[in-house]
């Protein structure tokens, strides 16, 4: 992967080598990173325009048409899932002793490890030869050395089971033995005279029958409630066709049933809170919404069984009328309202800046709150102003002009008025310059370098 990466980089690097951005670039990003705007701010206070009379009922009935799509309420459907597990049905499985302990030693003798052993063998040419390896190698001479001296084959068998032994004769001998027991001779199936010797015993350890004997008693009532599961299934399915109503027909034959109250698609019920127990049932779910009111899906997979979900009632999306949200409607007119006189009195304060008044003399004027007096900004402090369009307003508008925008929390309009514009002199700082060129440079290089590998990606498929 870093070979391929590296590799990668280096053929993409190669081929935007020598791509500079112009110096007018490194001019142009300093004189927008070190831009400062000398302004003042002054707040209009939403009581400034007084009380805002209600709505009429046209007015209220034309904001209600207006926010019809803010007021809408989704489908809600009511549902009825039938769960089919195995392990609904492990309590109604009986097993008797004979059946556990016949299944626990079958179990026992296909876990149990067979045994293994490591031993010498060397072949002889007739029975007086091989007496005579047996003797030297209980003295302790080495199986190499005497089969060498002999001219004899010898082998090493290294911790093999009995079945891994290819001369039936000769596994019996060595499964017989004991470790470091004297060498014997043994008259093989495939030569006629084997002097073996076991030089190590391995026996698997026993299993733990305490434990082997819950986990089959598991697995056989996992699998006989399997077996009482699909005869289940069968009678459910009969009693449905047959006309019961399926959350009964599940019922007289054990199977699970979820009865849901009118929820969303996401599980959220009509007061507003999340049915925990849908989590797990995201495809039901899925399907309940495609299928008629009155039907049920087919038998879907569900957490380790399988599930059919019945839609009972469908509540069909509506919008909210308009009694119910009378109140909250408005209240939003009201605001709605206030904010609108609010930024036509500001518009008209700021028109006026522009003819030559100050914004401390409108201030006065007009019983704003001077909050902000002639104050070097730049981009980064004016994004902390408490209103979201102010400070891109005041880095586009020209000396001299007055820009508003509503603050935050709606209490407030904001009028502020670019006094100075301060920009440096790219001639008094080249190597500022060169350092914003170059800044510039690495994202048009990085731009140039995405461009070639999605073209390369795109004409190689």
């Amino acid at each position: 992967v870093a070979r391929g990466d590296m590799t990668q980089q280096m053929l993409l690097e190669a081929l935007v080598a020598g791509t500079r951005s112009p110096s007018s670039y490194g001019a142009l990003l300093l004189a927008y990173q070190t831009e400062t705007r000398v302004v003042s701010i002054a707040e209009l206070p939403a009581s400034a325009v007084g009380a805002i009379a209600p709505p009429s009922e046209q007015q209220l009935q034309a904001f209600y048409e207006e926010n019809a799509p803010a007021l809408r309420i989704p489908e809600f459907r009511a549902l009825t899932f039938v769960i089919a597990r195995p392990e609904d049905f492990i309590a109604r499985v009986n097993i008797s002793e004979q059946q556990l302990d016949e299944e626990t030693a079958a179990r026992r003798e296909a876990l149990t490890a067979p045994e293994r052993r490591s031993y010498v063998r060397i072949t002889a040419q007739n029975e007086e030869q091989a007496n005579q390896v047996a003797q030297r190698l209980n003295r302790g001479e080495s199986a190499a050395s005497i089969a060498q001296a002999l001219g004899l084959a010898h082998q090493r068998g290294e911790s093999q089971t009995r079945g891994e032994v290819a001369d039936e004769a000769v596994a019996e001998a060595v499964f017989a033995m004991s470790a470091g027991a004297p060498a014997r001779v043994v008259r093989g199936r495939l030569a006629p005279f084997v002097v073996v010797r076991v030089d190590a015993v391995e026996t698997a350890p026993a299993p733990d029958m305490a434990e082997l004997r819950r986990q089959t008693r598991e697995a056989i009532a996992l699998d006989e409630a399997a077996t009482l599961l699909n005869s289940a299934i069968e009678a459910f399915e009969d009693a449905r066709s047959a006309g019961t109503a399926i959350a009964d027909a599940a019922r007289q034959h054990g199977l699970s049933v979820l009865t849901v109250p009118p929820v969303t698609a996401q599980g959220v019920s009509q007061e507003g809170q999340q049915i925990q127990a849908l989590a797990a049932l995201a495809e039901p779910m899925r399907a309940a919404f495609e299928i008629p009111e009155g039907e049920a899906s087919d038998f879907l997979p569900f957490d380790g069984g399988d599930v059919i979900v019945s839609v009972d009632r469908v509540i069909a999306e509506s919008v909210r009328p308009l009694e119910q949200v009378r109140e909250q409607l408005t209240q939003g007119w009201i605001n709605r309202e206030r904010n609108r006189q609010l930024q036509e009195r500001g518009r008209t304060i700021a028109a006026s800046l522009g003819e030559g008044t100050s914004l401390e003399q409108a201030s006065r004027a007009n019983g704003l709150n001077l909050v902000v007096r002639s104050q070097p900004l730049n981009r980064q402090n004016a994004s902390q102003i408490p209103a979201r369009a102010l400070a891109s307003q005041i880095f586009q508008a020209r000396e001299g002009e007055a820009v508003t925008d509503l603050r935050v929390d709606g209490q407030a309009l904001l009028i502020s008025q670019v006094e100075r514009i301060d920009r440096p002199d790219p001639r008094q700082t080249p190597q500022l310059v060169e350092q914003a060129r170059a800044q510039a440079e690495q994202v048009l290089t990085n731009a140039f370098v995405e461009s070639v590998a999605d073209a390369i990606v795109e004409r190689m498929r």
